[in-house]
């Protein structure tokens, strides 16, 4: 009987000890987000419109760099460049900010070039051509495969004749 007396006294210290330490490992508290703004009147007959969370997050690891190729008409040598070509790029990224599309065209030396296009190792880089005679070239990479390889020449194919 002594035995149990002392096993449920040490139950009754340690539960003790637990409740006095609570003050020092307060609970985290949470703060909620208003779900209407200030401009919105609240009244019976109306739903408030909640706010859209904030997916973003607050750093992106990756590298800043030019996007650049040449594009040639068959082969890729002197004197098959094509100038005036349209490029588009399609960047696809959850925190990149330069995520978007952008477009240029080709110079005379059929060169183009996109700056400072911040890539993410998980962003989908997609480089768009569509050139009237010009067979449309559509090229996907990911940001880590971007990132090794890079992007050098684009040879577009002729539509034959029929």
């Amino acid at each position: 009987m002594i035995k149990y007396f002392q096993i449920r006294g040490i139950y009754l210290i340690l539960l003790i000890l637990l409740t006095s330490c609570a003050p020092l490992f307060p609970l985290p508290t949470m703060t909620t987000t208003p779900m209407f703004t200030q401009s919105q009147t609240q009244t019976l007959t109306e739903t408030p419109t909640p706010t859209e969370p904030t997916l973003m997050p607050t750093s992106c690891t990756g590298w800043q760099r030019n996007i650049t190729g040449v594009v040639y008409a068959e082969v890729a040598r002197a004197g098959n460049e094509l100038e005036d070509v349209p490029v588009t790029l399609h960047q696809m990224s959850f925190c990149s900010p330069t995520a978007g599309e952008y477009q240029t065209v080709t110079n005379v030396d059929g060169t183009f070039q996109f700056d400072d296009i911040y890539i993410h190792d998980t962003d989908t880089i997609d480089i768009l051509i569509d050139y009237e005679g010009y067979k449309p070239f559509d090229l996907k990479m990911g940001g880590l495969e971007y990132y090794n390889q890079g992007l050098d020449e684009i040879i577009l194919e002729e539509i034959p004749d029929s």
